[in-house]
């Protein structure tokens, strides 16, 4: 039953990895406003795991991100790269997005 679950995993996180990577070309279709209140969206969700063997064990727990367009950020977040930092030591010249933890 694991390895069932195992390979639907796997399965399931490939096909949405490649629906989307099949529509990112897409989004210049519908161009974003580029002002600095659409540089950061905030998230809030719930982290849950759950271990069988050897031991039951499970847990979960809230989590909230922010995820910061950085070239369109008025103060970057501290202690990051800036946008043209991490262009750089990737080698690209897309957009760079940061999400982080929220305390």
């Amino acid at each position: 039953m694991e390895l069932l679950y195992l390979l639907w995993s796997i399965i399931s996180i490939t096909f949405i990895s490649f629906t989307l990577s099949l529509l990112l070309p897409f989004r210049r279709l519908f161009p974003q406003s580029t002002d600095a209140t659409n540089s950061v969206a905030l998230y809030q969700g719930t982290v849950w795991h759950e271990r069988r063997r050897p031991v039951h064990h499970s847990f979960k727990y809230s989590v909230r991100y922010a995820f910061i367009d950085l070239d369109l950020a008025p103060h970057p977040p501290p202690d990051h790269l800036s946008s043209q930092q991490a262009r750089d030591i990737a080698h690209t010249n897309g957009p760079v997005f940061v999400a982080t933890r929220i305390s």
